[in-house]
């Protein structure tokens, strides 16, 4: 298969979109001005894996965060993150397949769009989500009847005759104790960070680690720290009584690092829209994270969204092939467009080795992890131990989980004036421009599919293992997604009628 690279300027920084003719095997791959490209043009990356930069062989490492593009044989192979916080999307229309690591972009390049009434975009990725590895592609719907494919923790081959097909990464080894696990938490995280520092990138990406009082946070931050990570971010919350009530700035101090404060709300004040490039599923929207924008330019961000599921014993034991049957958002995921204009790379640690999640459970339950269990709900003892081992304070790692850097747009407070505003028109323009009949038919849809979730059934919690019946049916057999209304069922469909316009290609 050949393959052409066209640099767009106009692309936002981190970006790539493919486009393949499968009659005449020929593949053009459209990447904005941050990505790498291998000397021999074999590989395309925004990403750092735990090997050797120059080789570019991510395909076949046990951690990577990003996406990239690897040409192989007659194949070409398209990875998404092992962390799951960095998809690629794929379409197949009219004899093209077109793939890219911006949902955007994907259906820019395949002529299509989100269909404008469906309500569930939410539902659609979380289920998705909740299978982990049992599933390679999740669908999404749009409106000319075609279908894109969401794919996380995957390497999406396109063969010679068009034909997608996916692998797995290779397994991290199993830990056997703590010490075990922690050195392999240490040697994937310092080489992944030295893998983006690398000076034999175009770009070298410097390091910053997300840091509250939470255990996630502070165990990351530390791993990070070891590996040569010296900035912290944190975030302020402005409207609380105490600002600083989640503030990591003491346990930066505590690890010698250098901590900025941002406020969670700075957004608010914006005189441009933050939150479209936040949309890709609203219910988790890290839109505070637009604060950040300044200081994570040519950053590998690390991050601990998943460290509920390593770290929590209750969480871990059923978390099988990445599976979490019981979860009601994506955590972490919604940032894609943001990072990708933005230039950084988000990494998270809690991921590695996961997938040995019986064996995590039983170092959490040994015995030499008794002096780091507490009498309380938020008890995450391996966190704990790595981030007081590393220099915190045990008096100072919070004992309450805030989750400080969502804003789920599904309430007027947690948007911006200005995107509330833009919100409520494209909304209003929405329903003009669509026949009644059609509106009418989704509007019920959505009122019988809210009533069922939310009124007659449960919405607690089973830390279950997943099963295809759950599989299959997700939100009846465990808690729904975090519930929204109608109001707010359309962010999907604005954030692409925002974003849109930043992947038009010129001919």
């Amino acid at each position: 298969m050949n393959i052409t690279y066209r640099l767009l300027e106009s692309l936002p920084r981190f970006s790539w979109g493919a486009k393949i003719q499968i009659a005449n095997q020929q593949a053009e791959v459209f990447h904005g001005s941050g990505v790498e490209i291998s000397d021999s043009g074999h590989a395309l990356v925004e990403g750092a894996w735990n090997g050797s930069f120059s080789d570019f062989n991510f395909a076949n490492s046990t951690t990577f965060s990003g996406t990239g593009i690897v040409q192989e044989e007659s194949s070409l192979l398209f990875c998404s993150s092992t962390d799951r916080l960095s998809p690629v999307f794929s379409i197949q229309k009219d004899g093209y397949t077109y793939v890219s690591n911006s949902y955007v972009f994907a259906m820019q390049l395949s002529d299509t769009a989100p269909h404008p009434l469906y309500p569930f975009y939410n539902h659609d990725i979380l289920r998705h989500w909740r299978k982990g590895d049992h599933a390679q592609a999740g669908r999404l719907h749009l409106d000319d009847g075609h279908w894109m494919n969401m794919h996380v923790r995957t390497i999406v081959t396109c063969g010679v005759h068009g034909q997608i097909s996916y692998r797995k990464y290779q397994r991290e080894e199993c830990p056997k104790d703590y010490d075990h696990y922690f050195r392999i938490l240490s040697d994937a995280v310092t080489k992944v960070l030295a893998n983006a520092r690398d000076p034999l990138r175009k770009i070298p990406l410097e390091s910053a680690a997300a840091l509250s009082k939470g255990y996630d946070s502070s165990a990351t931050s530390r791993l990070a720290r070891d590996a040569g990570c010296k900035i912290a971010h944190t975030l302020l919350d402005t409207k609380a009584a105490d600002p600083h009530h989640d503030s990591g700035a003491k346990h930066a101090a505590a690890l010698g690092m250098e901590c900025l404060e941002f406020d969670r709300y700075a957004f608010h004040q914006f005189d441009r829209l933050a939150e479209p490039e936040f949309c890709f599923n609203s219910s988790a929207s890290s839109v505070p994270v637009s604060s950040m924008e300044d200081a994570l330019v040519n950053r590998i961000y690390v991050t601990a969204p998943s460290g509920e599921s390593a770290w929590d014993p209750k969480e871990v034991a059923p978390f099988e092939n990445f599976s979490s049957p019981w979860v009601r958002l994506p955590s972490g995921l919604s940032q894609i467009e943001f990072r990708l204009r933005v230039g950084y790379i988000v990494f998270a640690p809690p991921s590695i080795a996961l997938i040995h999640n019986h064996a995590l459970l039983s170092i959490a339950k040994s015995e030499e992890m008794k002096p780091w269990n507490v009498d309380n709900p938020y008890n995450r003892p391996v966190a704990r131990r790595i981030a007081e081992t590393g220099g915190i304070p045990s008096d100072e790692l919070g004992r309450k989980n805030f989750g400080g850097g969502h804003a789920s747009l599904k309430e007027n407070s947690n948007f911006s004036k200005l995107g509330l505003e833009t919100y409520t028109k494209f909304n209003a323009m929405t329903k003009q421009t669509q026949p009644v009949l059609r509106w009418l038919y989704w509007r019920i849809r959505f009122a019988l599919t809210y009533f069922l979730y939310y009124k007659l059934l449960s919405s607690k919690k089973k830390y279950i293992p997943s099963t295809p019946m759950q599989r299959r049916f997700p939100f009846i057999l465990n808690s729904p997604p975090q519930r929204y209304t109608w109001k707010y069922a359309f962010t999907f469909q604005w954030g692409y009628y925002e974003l849109k316009e930043r992947y038009q290609i010129t001919r």
